[in-house]
């Protein structure tokens, strides 16, 4: 399931967030209900970074 960030696709009418602190706390968010089962995580170069980091942070928050 597609996660889209703030300022792009369907979220186009929100401003883009350029904090990444913010930006993961958005995502966890949105993200948060779906992480109690098994999931796989895919981002193509800045998306890469950002999965990266979202593992980790989904990971310290238990």
């Amino acid at each position: 399931m597609p996660l889209p960030l703030p300022g792009r696709d369907t979220r186009a009418g929100e401003p883009r967030l350029t904090d990444p602190t913010a930006l993961m706390d958005d995502l966890l968010c949105r993200a948060g209900p779906l992480t109690d089962a098994p999931y796989a995580l895919y981002g193509h170069s800045l998306g890469a970074l950002v999965a990266h980091h979202f593992a980790h942070e989904a990971a310290t928050a238990g």
